[in-house]
């Protein structure tokens, strides 16, 4: 009977036979050192619950299916058809794993809505405004934005999502020619940072849904 570290290692290489990469590539788009990664996939050591939470979300599969508790390897919450939810609790950030409280599955969206856009469903994440009054207007309490984590990294001035307290929240992020960043809401002062990486960004804003 295989064990959890077992069965943690034959699917990390089967992720990886599968994206056709090497364990130095794989490393590399997971931001691990080889050796790290490594132990991983031949058993030696296994990833802490952070770590699975991290490889789960980078690569688009369950953390359930990862470790041999499921067989199903969807990571989106809800499927029914061709549509999906994108509420994920559990997400990689550049300072490792963290929790979205403010995760939403309130809405599901078309497949084909997500190509046209050229949004991939394991880096959308769907958030609702639960208590932010800093930006009325555009993303007001009870909204929901759809975030698109493949683009992490502003080039000018646009919506951003980012983590503060385990909140996803929206703001405008400017940055500048040295690599620091402004941070501006609709409501109170901006506060600036002279290292981008400094701020927990989520993704860009794709899509924001207003009730009336």
């Amino acid at each position: 009977m295989s064990t959890t570290t077992d069965v943690i290692a034959g699917r990390l290489a089967q992720l990886r036979s599968e994206h056709d990469m090497t364990q130095q590539e794989m490393s590399e788009f997971l931001q691990l050192s080889r050796g790290r990664y490594a132990n991983w996939e031949v058993g030696f050591r296994s990833p802490k619950l952070d770590e699975i939470a991290m490889v789960a979300d980078r690569l688009g599969v369950s953390p359930a299916w990862i470790v041999g508790w499921s067989d199903d390897r969807q990571n989106s919450v809800a499927v029914s058809g061709r549509y999906i939810t994108a509420a994920r609790h559990t997400i990689a950030t550049n300072a490792g794993s963290a929790r979205v409280d403010n995760a939403a599955s309130d809405t599901a969206y078309s497949i084909d809505y997500l190509n046209r856009r050229g949004l991939k469903d394991p880096q959308c994440l769907s958030i609702r405004n639960t208590g932010d009054d800093a930006m009325p207007g555009i993303f007001a309490q009870g909204d929901e934005a759809l975030i698109d984590r493949s683009q992490q990294t502003p080039t000018g001035t646009d919506l951003y999502a980012i983590l503060i307290d385990n909140q996803a929240v929206i703001r405008w992020i400017e940055r500048h020619p040295d690599g620091s960043a402004t941070v501006k809401a609709e409501r109170g002062d901006p506060w600036q940072t002279p290292d981008i990486g400094n701020i927990r960004i989520i993704g860009r804003v794709a899509r924001i849904a207003h009730d009336r």
